[in-house]
């Protein structure tokens, strides 16, 4: 009990710096000019390096399960590809169908390890080893993966629709949208949900939708950005929390354009992170960002993968919660746990949630990587329906207090 208590109370009260985003820069992907459509990655200091991916134009990227690659769908190759952003190259391709030969609007992995695609019309599963299912001809000009019920979220014209990934049964969340390029995101805090539009000269560039709305609002007007495309939010512990977001091509009359933003969620005003004014970028992934993964290995048995390239070597603890992951445990800068802490917290915390979490304290090798199990075993059945949230801490002696990173949460829905 004594070491329960000790690890809880070194969990809640240890802070770091304010700010805490996500590292390693971005990666984009652009519409067509010239019939050809580019890869972007942007570092941390806003230079960026360019490369052609196919001719027709991209509206989506995500990061691959490994956390250091990103996946590409393209219309061009009717394939998924695996692009290395370091070396700025087509690594190889992870998955070919003919299906994908229509631009893809929607990818998203969810908790089991499968991978979502979505067009304008169709809809697709791709298992971890490129099994392609089509689910059903259900479409949507947006879609994003929704961290508090494990849904796909589906822009379906100016409708917003939440969809159960086992029934498929829609449920109409919100209404007043005019969707354009690349993700749409839900803060797993606030549960807002950020949608793009276009354009700022329209008098919209970001649309939300609040908790407990109906009809969505805009976020950011015609004073913003000119565009923002592809929403992705940085780490919800951070004490200044923001948006990354692609931009439509520079334009004269628009000084907040072109390029990879920042905007402050709380006051809602742009900062431009890289310059990139020749296209407009669709869609962005924060390189790095995937810090946690997990792939359902056998019924009610996880891998949990723990990815965090900058802290190899350090000691990290796995929390786990049935609570979820709002309201935040607040830290003393500003800064937050996204976890309620439960009585599952204090077992995976104590490391006494074994034989059903296993590996929640540990250390992360050179690469900053480990790995953990969750094996319900005979509780398989009787948890089926209900979820979970796993959130990593890792510990540097040389950070304030002790902490270096604090991850999202991640569900696991027990399916």
């Amino acid at each position: 009990m004594r070491g329960i208590l000790l690890s809880c109370a070194l969990l809640a009260c240890t802070a770091i710096a304010s700010a805490q985003p996500h590292v390693g820069g971005t990666f984009s992907v652009t519409w067509a000019s010239n019939s050809v459509s580019l890869g972007v990655n942007a570092d941390a200091t806003g230079n960026f390096t360019t490369m052609a991916i196919g001719s027709a134009s991209l509206y989506q990227c995500d990061m691959y399960s490994d956390n250091r690659l990103v996946l590409v769908p393209d219309s061009t190759s009717s394939s998924i590809l695996l692009v290395d952003p370091a070396q700025m190259a087509i690594l190889t391709t992870f998955v070919s169908d003919s299906a994908f030969a229509t631009t893809a609007r929607g990818l998203d992995y969810d908790h089991n390890g499968d991978l979502w695609l979505c067009t304008t019309s169709n809809l697709y599963r791709i298992t971890p080893t490129g099994t392609v299912t089509t689910v059903g001809s259900i479409g949507g000009s947006h879609m994003g993966m929704d961290p508090l019920t494990g849904d796909l979220l589906l822009l379906q014209g100016s409708t917003l629709v939440s969809l159960d990934r086992s029934t498929l049964v829609t449920t109409t969340l919100g209404t007043g949208f005019s969707g354009r390029y690349g993700d749409l995101v839900r803060d797993p805090l606030s549960g807002d949900i950020f949608v793009p539009t276009c354009c700022g000269w329209g008098g919209q560039s970001l649309h939300v939708l609040r908790t407990g709305t109906t009809v969505s609002s805009i976020y950011l007007a015609d004073t913003g950005l000119a565009g923002a495309y592809g929403p992705q939010l940085d780490r919800v512990s951070a004490a200044n929390r923001r948006i990354i977001s692609g931009s439509h091509v520079w334009l004269t009359n628009y000084p907040n354009s072109g390029g990879v933003w920042a905007i402050d969620i709380a006051s809602g005003i742009p900062s431009k992170l890289s310059s990139f004014n020749a296209v407009t970028i669709a869609d962005s992934t924060i390189l790095g960002s995937r810090n946690l993964h997990t792939t359902r290995t056998a019924p009610g048995k996880y891998t949990v993968r723990i990815d965090l390239p900058v802290d190899g070597g350090l000691p990290y603890v796995l929390a786990a919660s049935f609570s979820g992951p709002s309201p935040a445990t607040p830290l003393p800068d500003g800064r937050r746990i996204p976890l309620v802490f439960d009585s599952l917290t204090k077992l995976t915390v104590g490391g006494l949630s074994a034989p059903y979490v296993t590996n929640t304290i540990g250390a992360l090798d050179a690469f900053g990587r480990a790995s953990a199990t969750i094996d319900l075993g005979p509780l398989t059945n009787a948890l089926r329906g209900s979820a979970i949230w796993l959130c990593v801490v890792t510990f540097n002696p040389s950070a304030p207090l002790g902490l270096s990173v604090i991850t999202d949460p991640h569900l696991v829905k027990f399916d």
